[in-house]
């Protein structure tokens, strides 16, 4: 286990991840005389250990500060001896990194929070298995954490790191803080390390007093297999185009005609029951998987914060041509831009069609929707993304619906610089916003969102700049003052 002090860090003290203030808040507080230990969990990539070393080194005048990497060859009761010599020495915060790649971790965590935490020891804990933090409070630490995640790269976020401002490059590049996936090969890489690798390591530690029965013989190359699977799925990836490695015969458009997959056990009765008949037929799988053990894997994907979700209403008119609206559908996709650009990307290669128009232009329309619906306060707005079903067809590709004053700001969003008047087309349509009208109240903007510059159409839609607009809701987290915020520029 190596021992490192605040003056033997060196670290890049330019550019701070969003999470760090969360970290500053946890350190500054005395919520660790409650049994409170601070867990910084994140994928491979999203900045954990420079996120540690970058509030150690900022805050050295206020705590002594010991920092730890620990290894596969340290037991829990080496890192124990380790806080008692840092106690009796006066320090004040240990930052633990690589955690997770205890042996016994997850069974003997309890006394972090127990013991240590309660002796007035400030604790940051990380490691690159974040699943093991779930089962670990779990069996161990309970309710004594406070969870800050570092899956999520925004697209404000993103920009602010790499200083740019191009939506394609956080498509191609984003969801870590270096470029570490930029092709098909390196997403693969990073799914196998990362992800599958992540829940595979994670059960084996948990193997030892709890670990399911019917995974207790599956390999990782199967449990691989699988999420390289489901990593398709949820891209958007048409099931018939399930192998990436050869080309399929005959003629089929391998990218689905939505951006995101419903959930597994939320979609129709039979998509699982397919899906698991499609997995087990692939030669690599020699321990058959089960319905049970797919949403298994679907649930650790979401506790993992790989795939995010959004909301769809799909509208449509019936036999006696009267509008219906369907159930709020709950949409996923990946949360990593890059690792999904990636996948559509070598799947339209494959079936032989022009990738990056489509895929960039469904993704900014994903990334718009999430974005929104993440930051804005859910007791006061819903966001959804609208489909109508009739002889037209059309959608709002974001609707922002204000519970507490009943009414709506409808959006299209394009990545192009360029504006036309088409695209305000279905923004426009009475009929779709009559619908709309009688089921969210009364329309209090429209808005094309694009590339370019901000100005207001002839027909009172507002044209605003995609980065403006983010970066605006992000701040405010109120939608009219950010509508009114982008469109100053």
């Amino acid at each position: 286990m190596k021992q490192f002090i605040a003056s033997d860090i060196s670290v890049n003290h330019k550019e701070k991840r969003d999470a760090y203030e969360d970290v500053i808040k946890f350190i500054n507080s005395d919520v660790c005389y409650d049994g409170t230990v601070c867990v910084l969990y994140g994928l491979s990539g999203t900045g954990k250990t420079t996120l540690m070393k970058q509030v150690m080194a900022d805050t050295a005048d206020k705590f002594s500060s010991l920092f730890l990497e620990t290894t596969q060859n340290d037991a829990m009761n080496d890192l124990y001896s380790c806080l008692d010599n840092a106690v009796d020495n006066g320090v004040r915060c240990v930052f633990i990194d690589e955690i997770t790649d205890i042996p016994d971790f997850i069974e003997e965590s309890a006394l972090l929070a127990d013991i240590y935490a309660k002796k007035g020891l400030r604790i940051v804990l990380s490691g690159k298995d974040s699943l093991s933090f779930v089962f670990a409070e779990n069996h161990s630490l309970f309710d004594r954490t406070v969870h800050i995640c570092t899956n999520y790269i925004s697209l404000e976020e993103h920009c602010r790191i790499f200083g740019t401002t191009d939506i394609d490059d956080y498509i191609s590049y984003g969801g870590f803080t270096k470029r570490i996936v930029y092709d098909y090969m390196t997403a693969c890489r990073y799914i196998d390390d990362a992800v599958s690798g992540n829940i595979s390591r994670s059960m084996e530690k948990l193997s030892g007093f709890s670990k399911s029965a019917e995974f207790e013989k599956v390999t990782f190359e199967e449990i691989r297999t699988v999420i390289e699977k489901m990593v398709q799925k949820y891209s958007g990836i048409n099931s018939a185009s399930s192998d990436l490695t050869k080309k399929d015969n005959g003629n089929f458009n391998p990218y689905q005609e939505t951006e995101s997959f419903n959930r597994l056990r939320e979609s129709n009765p039979n998509a699982i029951q397919e899906f698991v008949k499609s997995i087990n037929a692939d030669a690599q799988i020699v321990h058959k998987f089960t319905e049970d053990m797919i949403i298994r894997l679907e649930n650790d994907l979401i506790r993992l914060s790989f795939i995010s979700e959004t909301d769809r209403r799909d509208f449509f008119c019936d036999e006696n041509f009267k509008w219906r609206s369907s159930f709020l559908k709950k949409e996923c996709c990946i949360i990593q831009p890059a690792v999904k650009y990636y996948h559509l990307k070598k799947a339209l290669e494959f079936g032989g069609y022009k990738p990056d128009a489509k895929i960039k232009e469904d993704m900014t329309k994903q990334i718009v929707v999430y974005e929104a619906s993440r930051v804005l306060p859910a007791d006061k707005y819903s966001v959804c993304k609208v489909r109508f079903n009739n002889s037209e067809n059309g959608a709002y590709d974001m609707l922002i619906y204000d519970k507490r004053n009943d009414l709506y700001y409808a959006f299209e969003i394009y990545n192009t610089a360029v504006s036309d008047s088409e695209q305000c087309e279905h923004l426009l349509n009475e009929s779709f916003r009559s619908v709309i009208d009688r089921k969210y109240g009364k329309r209090e903007s429209a808005c094309v969102l694009y590339n370019g510059q901000p100005f207001t159409a002839p027909q009172g839609i507002y044209y605003l700049n995609i980065l403006d607009f983010i970066k605006e809701i992000t701040r405010v987290k109120d939608i009219k003052e950010a509508i009114n915020g982008a469109k100053s520029g």
